[in-house]
């Protein structure tokens, strides 16, 4: 059976590989959708951020020549004390826009013996003013060491110097739209390549042939499934590599993109998840389309569905974190944008997650022999 459903897959993807439409509208289609929203959002945001006042910059034992380098700037600077940063960092996390950036006690004179001293940069990076502040400080701290030949690290250790660390920032920013879009995405290829593959294969009188043959309708239905779950997860994979171009431009992360702050690991679970979302999807709308007899009823009948995923996709804005009870993870496309949503802010539980692809699994399972059984009913595939 398996040998029988990787061919008709393997047939199925050669089929719509030859359509530009299909091609256009799930590989080209979400990612220029994604990458366009996104950065119309960070032009937007960067207009914003160019009427945004820049924080109060706190500057402990800093070196003369380097408060002369920030005074020639727009910056307001304050120095401070070692005594008063304690609660200028408190002030921080209460998400004060002020910056706090702590010299070593002898910077200068390490730095002249060889030595290579440590520069403390607090800011919060949930603030956009503090952001914007951290950004040019940390600007004006490279000049300085190129300018005057000085040999130092900055946030030598980046767990306790960012006050929000940027990937939960980045993560955080990310979860708040690219669930619903996603998943939206998804559905609309799901519904494409779903209402071709059954309803317009009994229009055009192709599926009868099909069934007339004694390939096992499990075969079938696994064969189509896989083909048809493929290329919705190439219409996900699409959305999110929009997102890996575009999210740069919209957050300002200079120099960085979503693969350097998501590593190999969560990628693949973002795929894993896209995947488990797109083949339930396209097994679930085969069976409406199974019942269609033309490609316009099936598209209508699954349209208005297109709506209930869209509302499912934004619960994730409305939450400051994933859905915590296991309960969640047992209710399908729901438990998707959750486990999605969890990884984009490095806040899942493995236990979930495999809730997640299990039950997605068994409700792929049970609407596939659905399905499967449906094929063999000659009222229905023959009407």
């Amino acid at each position: 059976m398996i040998s029988m459903a990787i061919k008709i897959a393997l047939k199925e993807l050669k089929k719509y590989w030859g359509n530009k439409k299909i091609i256009f509208s799930t590989l080209l289609l979400p990612g220029l959708v994604i990458f366009m929203v996104y950065s119309i959002l960070g032009i937007i945001s960067e207009k914003q951020a160019n009427n945004t006042e820049f924080s109060t910059v706190y500057l402990v034992d800093v070196p003369d020549s380097f408060e002369e380098k920030v005074m020639q700037t727009p910056i307001s600077i304050q120095k401070a004390t070692r005594e008063e940063s304690s609660d200028i960092k408190q002030r921080i996390i209460d998400q004060d826009k002020s910056i706090l950036v702590i010299f070593d006690e002898m910077f200068t004179e390490q730095v002249l013996m060889g030595d290579e001293p440590n520069v403390e940069v607090y800011y919060n990076s949930v603030v956009s003013s503090s952001v914007l502040s951290y950004n040019q400080v940390i600007q004006l701290l490279s000049d300085y060491k190129d300018e005057y030949c000085r040999s130092f690290t900055i946030n030598q250790d980046s767990n306790i110097h960012y006050i929000v660390k940027n990937e939960d920032r980045m993560g955080k920013n990310i979860s708040s739209m690219l669930p619903m879009l996603i998943v939206t995405l998804v559905f609309s290829a799901c519904m494409a390549v779903s209402a071709e593959s059954y309803a317009g294969e009994k229009e055009r009188k192709t599926l009868v042939k099909l069934l007339a043959t004694p390939i096992d309708r499990k075969s079938i239905v696994l064969g189509k499934s896989l083909s048809l779950g493929i290329l919705a997860l190439v219409s996900g994979l699409s959305s999110f590599i929009g997102a890996i171009f575009s999210l740069p431009k919209l957050y300002a992360f200079k120099g960085k993109n979503i693969l350097e702050i998501y590593q190999g690991g969560h990628v693949a679970l973002i795929i894993l998840d896209i995947f488990s979302l797109a083949i339930l999807l396209v097994t679930i709308m085969s069976l409406i389309s199974a019942r269609s007899n033309t490609v316009k009823e099936a598209t209508t009948t699954l349209s208005p569905f297109g709506g209930v995923a869209m509302l499912i996709g934004m619960t994730s804005i409305m939450q400051s974190e994933p859905a915590q009870s296991i309960l969640c993870y047992l209710v399908p496309i729901y438990n998707n944008v959750q486990a999605l949503y969890g990884i984009l802010i490095f806040d899942f539980s493995g236990r979930d997650y495999i809730v997640m692809i299990c039950i997605n699994l068994f409700y792929t399972a049970l609407f596939g022999y659905i399905l499967a059984n449906m094929l063999s009913d000659e009222k229905i595939m023959y009407s």
